[in-house]
């Protein structure tokens, strides 16, 4: 056998997404009497076992990308509305360390305002 089957490319393809393997073997179109055992002997072959984990890659690669572009544009609103300093610092500190940028957990940010101006400054303190 050189190529994957159709049947056997859908068997990963679920089998990617729900990590059951005799659900998978049923909604690829293999009968059901039959499904416990496809998905035994489907999961011991190598190039299924490549296809699954190649797949496994570009799936969760793509979920991490659209999650991290997600992340990234709540922290933005957070940064740019919200009217609490605290929430503020919050995100500007996940932001640096998810940057790494901040190694430590015991970073402390704080806000100075200077007397008598609308200049505020931001100190990074690692305690």
């Amino acid at each position: 056998m050189s190529e994957l089957t159709k049947k056997q490319i859908d068997f990963c393809e679920s089998y990617v997404l729900t990590r059951n393997a005799r659900e998978s073997a049923k909604v690829a179109g293999y009968a059901e009497s039959y499904c416990n055992a496809q998905a035994h002997q489907l999961l011991k072959n190598d190039k299924i076992k490549d296809k699954i984990a190649s797949l496994d890659e570009e799936y969760f690669n793509d979920e991490f990308k659209l999650l991290s572009r997600k992340a990234i544009s709540k922290i933005k609103d957070i940064l740019n509305s919200s009217d609490n300093e605290s929430v503020q610092l919050q995100a500007v500190k996940l932001v640096l360390q998810v940057g790494g940028y901040l190694e430590s957990d015991n970073t402390k940010i704080e806000v100075n305002q200077q007397n008598n101006t609308d200049v505020k400054q931001i100190e990074i303190k690692f305690v």
